[in-house]
């Protein structure tokens, strides 16, 4: 009852209450009942394509969802005699717990993460009320119980379209079914209500739409960025759970797997939820993509073949509703660094490498200060130590550079081509004129000399220099993926430390729903500059090219502080590293250094200081 009042009403309603695209646009949307909202279906399809209707979960007890319109259609058309036939009893609250292997499927995940659902106030009660936290709900009408078990649920909004007459006080009162029914009244016999019908009470009674608003929860609208990755090996294609379960069995055939799986276009791999600033209350989630491109398969092909493949992903990400996107790992190297991307993608992007280049520094001077190597200063306030960065003329080498020139009194500088060397080194000579330093196209040349020695290249086979020849005691901060030396490779040299770029915690109580190769909610800088940009409302191309700009390193640590995003613990081959650890390898450095003069730097005071 209701059917054809809502089916002519509400689309009509949409347009002239002027919310559709402040409330649709690009959002994505479950109908309880597509079967019941075929009309409004149809208008919500010119703002949206996320649209999904349950269906055969609420009619069968399958545990499908169907997308898009096509698919409602022929659904329909299947199954709607059926449907007449068939008599639904009242079920329990369980319509919407799926089991196990059908939540893994990407489109209940998908369906999971819809920021709108529109029902009838009888299957409302059919959901399991957990689904509706932090939801918009479209609605008939609302009883007054079901309104109260809606806000103990933690329902963000709950909508009704209706009628906007002096007799109607309150959505909670008055259905579609009951304007059907006075339709109903004025018919002869038992002729059935049509549209027609509705189009005359319409333009008789004046009818006008309201858009009636029952609840509204404190918490700020979200906001929306997407994210790319790719495996950094061929085990990491194993890391979905999918194929997890075939991991071992087809292990002697991952080249044609990596091979076939080249092929594939990208798609959506999982979501970030829950991520929210301190500064203000804004959350924002997060949309993860993957693309099926190894390192080594990136770098061999041509940049306008995966320029094709990220351009399409970021046209993706915009129907999802995302407003900004960044580039993962190797998909910011190939090409022009994200340049060629963002000219011909529909919403903004970044690499993430300002974000990179400051939390790689900020890890390196945490785990310095740790292995005692911060402790003398000259008098202008630098620290006495030589630090080496080997790719020092790449985008994220360039930088740290530069950044490092502002705080160490020696550098080092290494890249293969001679005439870029000359050109960094000028540009650090008249930033820090009092700044030693030495170029090389030799890695492992001034290897025994230098404390921290920061890796920022792009090589994915490893092995960047020497590990035998590096100085006892020394820092290597690895911002390359995948990262030069294995654990066991770290393994054979316990007098030097060897930790990975900074990654970051973002603020908020959030859930990873995808493998990311980091533990519990750890992202990646690149990751966490592009949810940061989201919170603070920048939605704009902020790093781009191979020249990270100075200010934007700068600006991207200040916004990263104020929405309360922290460095994660550091990290090396094995995973987080302990002050045990770290004072371990200072032990071993000590003893290959023949010295008694065990530096103990007090890690309570280095751990304040960050």
């Amino acid at each position: 009852m209701g059917y054809v009042f809502r089916h002519s009403f509400v689309p009509w309603a949409i347009g002239r209450s002027g919310v559709g695209e402040k409330l649709f646009q690009y959002s994505s949307i479950l109908f309880a009942s597509g079967l019941a909202s075929q009309g409004m279906a149809e208008t919500l399809s010119e703002y949206t394509k996320n649209l999904f209707f349950a269906d055969p979960v609420f009619h069968w007890g399958i545990p499908h969802y169907l997308q898009g319109l096509d698919e409602l259609s022929d659904y329909v058309s299947r199954f709607a005699p059926l449907l007449r036939l068939k008599t639904f009893a009242k079920t329990s609250q369980n319509v919407c717990i799926l089991p196990k292997w059908a939540r893994m499927h990407p489109r209940f995940q998908q369906v999971e993460q819809a920021e709108i659902i529109v029902s009838t106030a009888t299957l409302a009660e059919r959901f399991d009320y957990g689904a509706f936290k932090n939801k918009i709900l479209l609605l008939d009408h609302v009883p007054a119980h079901l309104s109260k078990q809606l806000k103990r649920a933690g329902v963000q909004e709950i909508l009704c379209f209706l009628p906007d007459q002096p007799f109607v006080d309150s959505p909670t009162s008055l259905s579609y079914g009951i304007w059907e029914a006075l339709l109903q009244l004025g018919k002869e016999g038992d002729q059935d209500i049509e549209s027609d019908d509705v189009l005359d009470l319409i333009e008789d009674a004046k009818l006008k739409p309201r858009m009636h608003t029952l609840h509204r929860h404190s918490v700020k609208p979200g906001r929306k960025f997407a994210f790319i990755v790719h495996p950094l090996s061929v085990n990491d294609f194993f890391r979905h759970p999918l194929l997890s379960p075939v991991k071992g069995i087809v292990g002697p055939f991952n080249g044609l797997i990596e091979q076939g799986l080249k092929k594939l276009p990208g798609r959506p791999y999982g979501r970030i939820q829950g991520v929210m600033s301190e500064k203000d209350g804004q959350r924002v989630e997060g949309l993860v993509y993957t693309l099926f491109d190894t390192p080594k398969q990136l770098l061999a092909s041509k940049p306008e073949d995966v320029y094709k493949k990220l351009i399409k992903l970021c046209e993706r990400a915009k129907e999802d509703g995302a407003q900004i996107i960044g580039l993962g790992a190797f998909t910011k190297v190939v090409g022009d660094a994200g340049v060629t991307v963002a000219s011909e993608s529909p919403i903004p992007v970044t690499t993430g490498n300002s974000l990179s280049a400051s939390a790689s520094l900020w890890a390196a001077k945490v785990a310095c200060k740790k292995m005692g190597i911060l402790e003398r200063k000259t008098p202008d306030k630098k620290y006495r130590a030589t630090a080496m960065i080997v790719g020092a003329t790449g985008s994220i080498g360039a930088v740290s550079a530069k950044l490092l020139s502002n705080v160490v009194d020696r550098l080092i500088l290494t890249a293969p081509r001679p005439n870029k060397l000359l050109e960094i080194k000028d540009e650090i000579t008249a930033l820090s004129p009092d700044v030693s330093i030495k170029i090389a196209t030799n890695n492992n040349k001034y290897l025994s000399e230098s404390d921290l020695i920061v890796i920022s290249t792009s090589a994915p086979n490893g092995n960047v220099f020497d590990l035998q020849k590096v100085k006892p005691g020394a820092v290597i901060c690895d911002v390359s993926r995948p990262l030069s030396f294995s654990a066991e490779q770290a393994a054979s040299r316990p007098d030097v430390l060897i930790v990975e770029s900074g990654e970051v915690i973002l603020p908020g109580d959030y859930s990873v729903t995808c493998d990311l190769g980091l533990e519990d909610n750890i992202v990646y800088a690149c990751l966490a500059e592009t949810a940061l940009l989201a919170l603070d409302g920048r939605m704009e191309n902020y790093t781009l090219s191979r020249t990270i700009d100075f200010e934007k390193v700068s600006e991207i640590y200040e916004i990263a502080r104020v929405h309360g995003a922290k460095l994660a613990a550091i990290r090396g081959p094995n995973g987080i590293i302990t002050d045990q650890e770290i004072l371990l390898c200072s032990e071993h450095a000590a003893i290959k250094k023949n010295s008694v003069n065990i530096q103990r730097p007090t890690f309570e005071r280095v751990m304040h200081e960050q």
